[in-house]
């Protein structure tokens, strides 16, 4: 049996965009880092490595949720969803986009972002696509 399961607590790491499917129901979008914690990191070097994720939640009620909880860039979130990978064609280049497609979540702590507390640099915008 395959399993496509991913769980990940971290952080709102930029505005949630909120947008219409072409059938006209909500979803939302946002980006989420994560921070994994490496203690044999040399001095120097930062300790902490942060993951960026395409998070999607096209749940209706979920949305709903999103917006009634407050969450912004610096929510604290946890969620569980799965890993949908999709290709889009431009200038003839195939490319491909892994998102987390949320099937539940919990915000642990919504908390405005500070100036001294900056979350780290998001990666390039690329261009979403609508599914």
């Amino acid at each position: 049996m395959d399993i496509n399961r991913v769980e990940l607590k971290g952080r709102i790491g930029g505005d949630v965009i909120y947008r219409k499917t072409k059938n006209g129901n909500e979803w939302a979008s946002f980006f989420m880092v994560t921070n994994e914690y490496n203690p044999k990191a040399d001095i120097d070097k930062d300790k902490s490595m942060a993951t960026w994720s395409s998070v999607a939640i096209f749940n209706t009620t979920l949305v709903s949720k999103l917006k009634s909880r407050g969450a912004k860039q610096g929510s604290q979130i946890w969620l569980i969803g799965k890993l949908y990978t999709s290709e889009k064609e431009k200038n003839g280049h195939t490319y491909l986009y892994t998102n987390i497609i949320v099937s539940d979540f919990e915000i642990i702590k919504t908390k405005a972002t500070k100036k001294t507390e900056e979350l780290p640099n998001p990666p390039q915008e690329k261009e979403q696509e609508d599914f």
